[in-house]
């Protein structure tokens, strides 16, 4: 008789654990398991056979491959997990537009909504004087610069000797400003003997000045105007708030990422002349990860009775009763993007899916109504009651069906079968 241990050890061989709440079951669930198993070994014939390591793994196997496949069966068509039912924003143009959804009330998501990107929030960039980087063009002395930014007043002190060149002098600033952290840039650019400062913002939008600038200078000693000779305020490039329209009604705002609802993100990437719609559609990307499952659980039964040909003569059936439910649907089934191969393995058309999943096909696959999901709960339900029936085995004796009393001894052959770490 295989115990727990046994089943565990050779479960853990070729199938990771995961526990979900199809793997548990109420105790009206399990005697109707009990009876089932007592109806089927009712007209079933004694017999015996080698239970051998290797046949033990292939039995468990068996059993465990149908647990997934109908586990997942069971996920795609649950309500309350309702895979099909989770939405996201799709982009017309993801050049244009990127968009992502914060919540999970859909009711919050429009159905469709248009945007126009005029042009996007930009930072201000200035770009000082080209002077020559080895000259000596500040005179000695200490200097004091006082720089505004929309986030406050910061004060930027500049020592000037007898060696200290214009680059020198460049690159001081940069670095107060640098290591200051207050949302501003700033490096010393060259061309050819020249350098000039650049200093950009950190962030987009015009500022709280009546200019509409982020960041300026001014100097504490009016008769040094260090600042004309390096050009700190020279602006090459003005902020200015982004510019777009939703539905026809013009909206701006500092940056290029604006929310709807708190349950809208959209990232405006360029502008474009032509409106960009955003439509509520099925969460494909959830959806294909369970697609794989699936496929990948279906096609865990077909290795296993492809790769026990030699040893089981018995995997034919295995073979043969897995691959009627693909064979039966193979046309609503291909039409929703899975194909089977010459071997009976499952086939992803991904194209084909996120058709069919947007469209509501696949889910129909799946629905509690559906031949397809009642052929697998047939077939999986099957193969937990007797996994052993894909077992080489010998007959002893037919079953004498006059009785109308069930042996209460014959279910001991499948009990060690009925422990699993799922319970």
């Amino acid at each position: 008789m295989i115990n727990h241990n046994i089943y565990n050890y050779y479960g853990m061989a070729y199938l990771p654990k995961t526990n979900t709440k199809y793997d548990t079951h109420k105790s009206k669930e399990l005697k109707e398991v009990y009876q089932s198993m007592v109806r089927h070994n009712k007209q079933s014939p004694l017999f015996k056979f080698k239970m051998s390591e290797e046949t033990q793994n292939y039995a468990l196997s068996i059993k465990d491959a149908a647990i997934g496949l109908k586990n997942i069966s069971s996920f795609l068509s649950d309500d309350v997990d309702a895979v099909f039912d989770k939405k996201v924003l799709a982009s017309s143009d993801e050049s244009v537009l990127d968009v992502r959804v914060n919540t999970d009330d859909y009711d919050k998501l429009p159905d469709s909504m248009e945007l126009t990107v005029h042009s996007l929030a930009g930072k201000q960039e200035n770009l000082g004087r080209f002077v020559n980087s080895k000259a000596k063009g500040i005179a000695s002395g200490s200097f004091g610069l006082h720089l505004k930014t929309d986030g406050g007043d910061y004060q930027i002190t500049l020592g000037v000797n007898s060696s200290t060149r214009n680059i020198d002098a460049q690159q001081a600033i940069a670095d107060a400003i640098n290591h200051q952290h207050i949302g501003l840039r700033a490096d010393v650019v060259t061309k050819g003997n020249e350098s000039a400062l650049h200093i950009e913002s950190l962030t987009t939008g015009e500022g709280k000045n009546p200019d509409g600038l982020i960041f300026s200078f001014t100097e504490n000693n009016p008769n040094q105007p260090i600042i004309n000779f390096i050009g700190l305020n020279q602006v090459s490039v003005k902020p200015h708030n982004s510019s777009f329209s939703i539905n026809g009604e013009e909206h701006e705002s500092a940056t290029n990422s604006i929310s709807i609802n708190n349950a809208i993100e959209i990232d405006l990437l360029k502008a474009s002349d032509k409106p960009v719609t955003l439509s509520k559609v099925p969460d494909t990307g959830e959806i294909m990860e369970k697609v794989e499952d699936f496929v990948n659980s279906y096609n865990n039964l077909i290795k296993l009775a492809n790769d026990n040909m030699d040893s089981q003569h018995s995997a034919k059936k295995l073979l043969n009763d897995i691959s009627k439910i693909t064979r039966r649907h193979a046309n609503s089934l291909e039409a929703s993007g899975l194909t089977v191969d010459e071997k009976g393995y499952l086939k992803q058309d991904e194209a084909l899916l996120v058709q069919s999943s947007k469209n509501g096909q696949f889910k129909s696959l799946f629905n509690d109504i559906s031949d397809f999901k009642t052929d697998i709960t047939q077939t999986t339900d099957q193969l937990n009651l007797d996994p052993l029936a894909y077992v080489d085995k010998v007959i002893v004796t037919y079953p004498d069906t006059s009785k109308t009393q069930p042996n209460p001894f014959v279910p001991s052959v499948y009990s060690g079968l009925l422990f699993n770490s799922y319970a």
